[in-house]
């Protein structure tokens, strides 16, 4: 039987802390238990600072505190930022923001049923990717198409359902590592398929996947460098050269392209040195798989397109059950989809309208957060906000050499860290930067509705340090 440690007089017992939660309307219905739970952690919390300072706790005042600390431990697990980077795919901020439309799809649908995996013209069981799978044959002029969670599981499906116990040639140029250290041998090594490495770091020759074929090799795998380029003394076998010779060996050719960049010219004019979607489906590669949070802007997904037999393949591995989509990300999908299909979607889908705004309306929404900035400080000596020029990102493992025009407001202080600490603990929180004692909030990611709501956090933080100075 556990042993009640004894509360000093000090703090406030534990039935004292329940009381005080019961008496708020938004907690009332809470659990017991976990109330108690929780009321337990905060007063040994509050046990050790009374150890080293009695002076600071006041009982009242502690019962007073306690349904705030719940409401913090219970409440939303994430929260709304601005993101005043100039990141767009700011992976640690959930890369790219959905389209409005998106919220309004889960409002109509997801509160009720939904015939996700019923076929309602024949009254039988359906299979949860078909509608997608043909809007995305029609947008890419694919064979078909399968959808995992993310990217990585894409090619870790390829790898286990189509090259198991199978060799597969990889540039060594083109060994990739992206976040988290996922590294692509690691994934060679999980799903059984046979990693060999051909050509050099810098310089890999179509003969070197010539000189490597076996009778178990099955196909070659591109990964583009998304995340890195290399430079310099390069050679890279070209595509059309690879998608022939793959072909008259019968081996398969699968592109890992990551960044699922569209054929949408406005975008292309940003990020020129990207290849698109579209590129390789149209030079022949057998299989295509990227990411759908990136530029292609939707959700967190791993998109495949290709040879129907190769996607059926897939879909019949027992590991495709383990690594399919729910609904919502479905929902999601078929949102940004619709998008794609329009000439508009530069303007409709976040990231993208954010990666092609121009420089000229980046100029006009720094000045105005400038000018309701100064207007709610009124005067603050020495204070000096100006509106500069500065470089946004694409971000996301996405052209790591592309520079993007854009502007900032930069506020330079020797408590630009202390403000930037302000802002990001505030509500709502917003990320910044710290650069050569200047606050910089790059406005590139910074939507113009969200101006004045950065404008009155930015106030808040300076006249906040301005008080703690004086």
């Amino acid at each position: 039987m556990r042993e009640e440690v004894r509360t000093p007089p000090s703090l406030p017992a534990v039935h004292e802390l329940i009381q005080s939660c019961q008496r708020q309307a938004d907690l009332k219905d809470l659990r017991p238990e976990v109330v108690k739970r929780l009321a337990r952690r905060f007063v040994e919390t509050w046990r050790a600072r009374a150890a080293e300072a009695p002076a600071s706790v006041d009982r009242a005042v502690l019962v007073e505190q306690f349904p705030d600390y719940v409401r913090q431990r219970l409440g939303p697990a994430y929260r709304s930022v601005i993101n005043a980077t100039g990141v767009v795919l700011h992976t640690n901020l959930g890369r790219a923001p959905l389209p409005s439309e998106v919220v309004r799809r889960f409002q109509a649908i997801l509160t009720g049923y939904l015939d996700l995996e019923y076929d309602l013209a024949t009254g039988h069981r359906g299979y949860r990717e078909k509608p997608l799978a043909e809007k995305i044959r029609w947008l890419l002029d694919v064979e078909d198409a399968v959808i995992v969670n993310n990217n990585a599981a894409a090619v870790l499906l390829i790898l286990t359902a189509l090259a198991r116990g199978r060799e597969v040639l990889v540039s060594r140029g083109e060994l990739i590592e992206i976040g988290g250290k996922f590294r692509l041998p690691e994934v060679f090594a999980q799903s059984g398929a046979i990693l060999v490495e051909v050509g050099t770091t810098n310089r890999t020759r179509l003969t070197d996947y010539i000189q490597a074929v076996t009778d178990r090799t099955v196909a070659v795998l591109r990964t583009h460098p998304s995340n890195y380029r290399i430079v310099g003394f390069t050679e890279r076998p070209a595509l059309a050269d690879l998608v022939r010779w793959t072909r008259e060996r019968g081996l398969y050719l699968w592109e890992d392209l990551g960044s699922g960049m569209m054929d949408i010219p406005e975008l292309r004019r940003r990020l020129s040195d990207e290849p698109t979607v579209q590129e390789m489906v149209r030079a022949g590669c057998d299989l295509v798989c990227f990411s759908g949070d990136k530029i292609f802007g939707g959700p967190q997904a791993g998109i495949i397109v290709g040879r129907h037999a190769l996607c059926e393949s897939l879909r019949k591995h027992p590991l495709y059950r383990a690594l399919r989509v729910d609904k919502m990300t479905l929902l999601a999908l078929d949102v940004v989809l619709d998008l794609h299909a329009r000439t508009t979607v530069h303007e409709r889908l976040p990231a993208i309208r954010m990666v092609t705004t121009s420089v000229e309306r980046l100029r006009a929404r720094a000045r105005r957060l400038r000018n309701l900035l100064l207007r709610m400080l009124g005067s603050v000596e020495g204070l000096t906000v100006e509106v500069v020029p500065d470089t946004a990102y694409a971000g996301g493992g996405l052209a790591p050499v592309a520079e993007v025009p854009s502007v900032a407001v930069a506020i330079r202080s020797p408590t630009a860290h202390r403000w930037a600490e302000a802002l990001r603990n505030g509500d709502p929180p917003v990320i910044a930067r710290v650069e050569e004692g200047r606050l910089v909030c790059n406005v590139h990611t910074v939507e113009p509705r969200q101006i004045p709501i950065l404008a009155r956090r930015l106030a808040e933080a300076i006249m906040g340090s301005e008080a703690v100075r004086q």
